[in-house]
This record gives structure tokens, sequence and C-alpha cells, in this order.
């Protein structure tokens, strides 16, 4: 079965833990497990205590903000208050709730009042859902609406606090190579995928549409029963808080109410209970079984915590409310609204608080439009609501993760990835003849040829969970080739030029075969110099699978990141094989290429350090960020280019037409260029040519960049290049001149061994008959 995340984030209190409770229990009596992350775990085991139920620490927001509207006028405002302004700080919540997703592997996200745990999960495409109450589920609109109606709000301040937090998030979700929202409501899931546990006569945002509401809060029974005081009187049950700016008066109120009281405040002074207690009005310091309480009673004064007003009102019995902030405020005007209730403004609690009370203890209005609450909604069953929930979140699962991938399948990611965006297709309709569905099943017998989809997220995912482990893959599989365990047939790439453009696209296929068989793989991409409908992205295109018998493509791979990342890879396998010392390495170009480089180098023993260094300051910034989060024990930062100097290796991974690095710049002892792939790129000055040894992935790479002009140069030959597989062979010693230079155009080896790496990653799913013309790997 399945693995459950239960997330609770904002807001306080023990009904985020109490409701989390019977959701857990009944998600592992049906044979899944399920993890709880709590904002405030030293409140756990008073829920918790004596169920078999694991939780681990939310990560959550600490700093106070500053200079921020206040009070808050929509949930955007709200988000404020917890990072959503501060690009940096809610990227770290986010890699940290990133992490606690690697530990706990979930296959599905249940939020409750958990906005940055969503985002997160949206980041590694997760499915997720929410449950909970409607203040912290807002109307899927854009900009999210006033929580204060009654307040005349500029729409402006709306739109632009909007503006504001979206810019953080999609800076955030830029980092980490994550689709951007296109509004904040796209923060949460859509309504039919999330649970609301509420009425609509309870909805913080009245009039929502689309909404299925599910009704009370989940909670089980607990507490201790009510012993109502002796005598006669109407039995009027009070949930209070001792911080209530009122509680005194209240209590004094209720002293001389001529009702039985029964009050639950938590820890009031022993002076306070001593002034109040009387043979009419009993304090418990434990909390009270609310379903007997409120069965028992007759009305009931609380804050309105939307569990207990639920309660109340599916008992019938009518509420006196004293709100202590906006989500109370907001349902006690939604009670006052359908006339079950009465509420009490702390700001004007002396005005109107005696009459209220009494109001409470006599108004048969009031008892009567609870109990038609009640009546309406008798049918509900906690039971049977649980039932649903687990169903539903069952059947999100099913239809968010493909079944070729399984997220138990991946260690460390725990990430499920949409399916392309089927937005950007196009779809043909053609009508056929008459006589079609007999011409194609008699004479022309077409079959669906099933395959596997990786989309850009998922690859990259794939390739970065466990970088060490790519790389030795790669490693294991370049050694067998060398040993003649593995044959491999590799033609040479066909790069067919836009002169025009100065762009071109390129066929290359690489065939790999060993006793278990063959992985037949080709590459077909393009230099997008234009990028006008796929902006900037300048490899685009894809990779293919063969299979191995039939020779139909089984799998398709996007193939930008995984241009970049395999590209990345020869990098650190260079390194790894010519650099003598790599404390210190420096890499000019922090796009894709640079920072997969950065990457798998860092996983080799003794790299301490990475330089980042781009035309785009930003980006290095970034580049250097993420990279330093992901492997912590490497110091990572970002420099100018003048600002450079020595290093024991420098990797060049850029666009440049012009070379960027000559013998009068700082020392190296290693050079590893990554970028000049096409006849117009160039990166090294071509006296390196002269002065140092140069090796290559293959010598294929002579065709192209910077090798093929110092070859039309005359200062090499190809006969002068050392490849991979004579190194991993090591048929002579490497010479003593420094710096090495490796020079890597590409090749479809690299893909292929890509592909099967990725193929491995899924191997137990992968394996079993495809049913799908089209299934996207999530």
């Amino acid at each position: 079965m399945a693995n459950l995340l239960y997330t609770w984030e904002l807001g306080g209190e023990l009904g985020h833990i109490s409701q989390a409770l019977p959701l857990a229990l009944a998600a592992k009596a049906r044979g899944h497990e399920i993890t709880l992350a709590l904002k405030d775990v030293s409140r756990a085991e008073s829920v918790l205590q004596g169920y078999d139920i694991s939780y681990l620490q939310a990560p959550v927001w600490l700093p106070q903000v500053e200079g921020i509207p206040h009070p808050p006028t929509n949930y955007t405002e709200i988000l404020f208050q917890h990072g959503y302004l501060d690009t940096n700080g809610l990227l770290g919540i986010i890699m940290a709730w990133r992490a606690l997703y690697a530990i706990s592997k979930p296959a599905l996200v249940i939020a409750d009042h958990a906005p940055t745990a969503l985002l997160a999960a949206h980041s590694m495409g997760i499915p997720r859902t929410m449950l909970g109450t409607g203040f912290y589920s807002p109307p899927r609109t854009s900009p999210l609406p006033s929580m204060r109606p009654w307040l005349n709000i500029p729409q402006q301040r709306l739109v632009d606090g909007e503006q504001a937090v979206l810019k953080a998030i999609n800076q955030a979700l830029t980092t980490l190579v994550a689709p951007p929202l296109q509004r904040i409501a796209d923060l949460f899931p859509t309504p039919e995928n999330e649970f609301m546990l509420s009425f609509a006569e309870l909805d913080h945002y009245p009039n929502r549409q689309s909404t299925k509401y599910l009704g009370a809060a989940l909670s089980l029974a607990s507490g201790v029963k009510p012993v109502w005081p002796d005598g006669n009187g109407k039995k009027l049950f009070a949930y209070l808080k001792p911080q209530y700016t009122h509680i005194e008066k209240v209590l004094e109120q209720l002293a001389h109410s001529g009702a039985r009281v029964l009050v639950y405040a938590g820890n009031l002074p022993e002076t306070t209970l001593s002034r109040y207690a009387s043979a009419r009005l009993k304090f418990s310091s434990v909390p009270f079984d609310i379903v007997s309480a409120s069965q028992q009673c007759d009305a009931a004064i609380c804050h309105a915590g939307h569990g207990t007003v639920s309660a109340f009102l599916l008992a019938g019995k009518p509420l006196l409310l004293l709100p202590m902030q906006l989500e109370q405020f907001l349902l006690s005007r939604r009670v006052v609204d359908f006339g079950a209730g009465l509420l009490i403004d702390q700001y004007v609690f002396d005005k109107d608080s005696v009459g209220k009370l009494q109001q409470l203890l006599t108004n048969k209005t009031l008892k009567k439009h609870a109990r038609t609450f009640a009546e309406k909604y008798q049918s509900i069953n906690q039971k049977d609501l649980l039932s649903e929930i687990i169903l539903r979140c069952e059947s999100i699962i099913s239809q968010q993760t493909s079944p070729m991938l399984s997220p138990k399948n991946l260690p460390g990611l725990q990430a499920t990835v949409p399916a392309p965006n089927l937005q950007t297709e196009t779809k043909l309709e053609i009508t056929m003849e008459n006589n079609s569905n007999e011409l194609f099943q008699q004479v022309l017998r077409l079959s669906d040829e099933p395959f596997t989809y990786f989309d850009e997220r998922t690859v990259h995912c794939l390739l970065t969970d466990h970088p060490d482990r790519y790389f030795k893959y790669v490693r294991k599989t370049l050694v067998e080739i060398a040993d003649g365990v593995t044959l491999m047939e590799l033609p040479p790439k066909q790069i067919f030029t836009d002169p025009e453009t100065k762009a071109d696209f390129r066929i290359m296929p690489c065939v790999v075969r060993n006793k278990e068989g063959a992985r037949k793989t080709v590459k077909l991409v393009g230099t997008n110099t234009l990028q006008k409908v796929v902006p900037d992205q300048i490899t685009v295109g894809k990779a293919f699978a063969i299979h191995p018998t039939e020779n139909f493509v089984s799998h398709i791979f996007e193939a930008c990141l995984l241009s970049s990342a395999r590209t990345g890879i020869c990098a650190a396998l260079a390194v790894d094989l010519l650099s003598e010392s790599r404390c210190k390495v420096t890499i000019i170009g922090a796009g894709r290429v640079g920072y997969y480089a950065g990457l798998y180098i860092s996983t080799l023993d003794g790299v301490e350090k990475v330089i980042y260094s781009d035309t785009d300051m930003n980006r290095a910034k970034v580049a250097a960020t993420v990279l330093s989060q992901n492997m912590p024990g490497v110091h990572c930062h970002a420099l100018p280019m003048e600002k450079l100097d020595d290093t024991d290796v420098l990797v060049i991974a850029t666009t440049s037409m012009k070379h960027l690095y000559s013998p009068e710049n700082f020392s190296t002892q290693l050079v590893v260029s990554l970028g000049a792939d096409t006849d117009t790129q160039h990166e090294l000055d071509p006296r390196w040519a002269a002065l140092a040894d140069i090796f290559v992935d293959s010598k294929d790479s002579a065709r192209y960049g910077d090798l093929l002009s110092w070859q039309e140069l005359g200062t090499i030959t190809v006969e002068d290049l050392t490849d991979l597989f004579s190194l991993i062979k090591k048929t002579s010693p490497l010479p003593r001149r420094f710096p090495r230079i490796f020079i890597s155009t590409g090749t479809a080896l690299f893909d292929n061994l890509t592909i099967g790496y990725l193929l491995e990653r899924t191997a137990d799913q992968s394996t079993q008959p495809a049913v799908a013309k089209k299934r996207a790997i999530s």
C-alpha cells in the first residue's frame, strides 16, 4: 500500500493533531503507512500517546516579519507573515520540506493548513491534497479575495500583494527547476482533490463555488464525561481560553447566570478558580468529552473553533461565540448569519455581553435554527467519512502516479512528476470513411506502439537525487566496454547546420550490447537560437530507447536536461581520471551544464570548494547556493570573471563564440571544456594545441569546435588525442605536461549510458507489459 504524509505548518492549538489521529488510524487499518509532520511536536503526546503513530517536526518559518500590512486582509497577506516575501528564506523552508519528503517517501501529501508543504510537493511533483476548513483553502480566484468584506479594501492592494508573493514563489521554483505558478490559487490542489471538512453554512468564504462539503472535523471520543452541578436551571457548557482578554468578566457573568455551568479553561490560576468556583459553576483541569457535553447541555460558549462549533451545532445547541482572531471571527459571523448563535466582539465586550448571555439561555429562535442545522446533517457518519477520504486518497495516488514508476523505487526521491503539459499539444481530429474500421482491421492492421514518457523534471530528479549512484553506473559501464565485456556500436553523430541562424540539428545513435541483451538509443536534438516557441532552452528535442527485439520506440525522453546532465557526468569522469588535485574547482558558465558538472564533480573525493562564474552573476549565485544545499560538504560561492584566480580544475561550460581561457590567464592543472560542440563555438585559445596534452570523450569530438579549428591550423591530428577508453585501460602512463586539456563535444554513448541508468531506476516496473499508448513517468 502507500506511504502518506500528513502535514501541519500554520495555526495553533491541538485541533490539527486531533484531526490527524482518526485519519491516521483509518489509513493504517486500510494497510497504508502514515507519518505526521507537525508544527508543534511538544503537544503531540497529549493526543497521540498510546497510538502507534510516527511523527516528525515540520519545517516552519520562525522570524518575525516587519513592515507588512496589519491586520492581513486576505490569505496572501497571511503568507507575508511566513516568509513569502523573502525568496531565499522561502527557498530554505521549501528545501527543508523536500528533505523531509526524501525521508518519509510519501506517495501523497495531505496538507492541514500547510501551504509551503503544498508548494514543496508541487516542486517535486508529489500528489497532494488538503484536508480541513475553508479558512486555509481560499476560493481559486486571482487575486485571492478579501477576508474582511466589511472593510473597503482597494482591489489594487490585493493585486499588488499577489504579485509580490508570486514573484518570491516563482523565483524559488526556478531555482528548483520546477514549473512556476500562474497565480497563488495554484498553490492549492483543485477543489475536487481536497477534503472540505466543513458545511456550507460554516464556510469562511460565503457563496464559494464548486466545492463538496464533507461535514464536521474529524475527532476521536476523548476527555472526561461531564458531571453537571446539582439543582435546577439550564446546563451551560463553556470552553474558554485563559488568555482571552475578558476571561474574568465572562466567568463573573457565568457565576450570576442562574445556569448550571461546566467550564474547561485550561491552566487558570488557582486564585481565579477559587474566586468563581461554586456549587453551580464547576471547573475541569482536563478537557471534557465534547460529544457528551454537546448532547447534554442546553447551550454553549466558546471561542469559535471550527471543531467545537460543529460539534454543538450537530447536537442542535445554540452558541455564544467569543472570537479571539480572524478565523474565529469569520466563523462566528456565519453562525450568526443563519441564526444559530450570538457573537460578542472582544473590542465591544462590555457593551452587550450580559444581554447576549441571557439571550443564549432564553431565545427559542436560536435553538430552533441550531436544531434545523442538526437535522439537516444528521446522516453524517465519521466512519463513512473516513472511508470516503481514504478511498479518494487512493484514487488521487493512482491517477497521478504512473504504474511504470512507483515512488518506492526511488530511494531519496519520493517525487512523482506530472505528465507532459497536454495544453501545448495539438490534437488532429480526422473524419474517417464509413469503411475505415474494416480497412484498418483487415488491410492496414494497425496496433498501438506503447511507450513510456519521461519529462524534463523526471529526468532531472532521477539523475540528481543520487548523483554518486549515476556516476558509478556510468563509470562501471565504461570499464565493461573498455574490458570487452560490453560491446558498443557508435556511428559518428550527424550534424546538419542552419547557416542563417547558426543553429543545427543532430542525429546521435548508439547501441550497447552485453549478455543481457541490447540497448538501442538515438537522440534527435536541435540547437534553438531563436527561442520563440520554446524560450530559454538552447537544446530542444527528444531521445529514444528502441525495443531490443521489435524495434519500436519503447521510451521517450525530453532531451534538454538529459543532454546537460550527461555532459556534466562526462566532466566528472574527466576530473576523476585526469586531475592530480581537485580541492578547488572553478566553473565558468552557471547554466544547466555548469550546474550538473558542479553537482557530479562534488561527489568525488577531495573536492572541497566549487566556484561559479557567469556573465549573469545572479545565476552564478543561485547555482552556488543550490549546490551548497545539495552538497553540504562542499563550499560553494560565485565570483565574477575578473576575480578568478589559480584553481586545481577549470571547467568551461558556455556557448561562447570566442576563446575564454588562454595560457596567460590564471593557472590550473586540468581544463575541462564542454561547450564548444559546433563549428561556430570556441572556448580555448588555439595556443593550447601546442602546449598541452589533449584528451577527449571520444575521437568523434575532433570533428567540431576548437578541435576542428586546431586541426585546420595544422597544430593537432586525431592521433594526438587520447579518449576515455584509453584512459580507463591505462595503456600508457599519463603525460606530465600541465594543464591537461579535456574536451567533450558530446557523444551518443553518454546518452545511451544515461538512458540505461534511467531505465535501471525504473526496472522493477518497466519490464511489465505496456498497456497504454502513452504513459508518462511520474
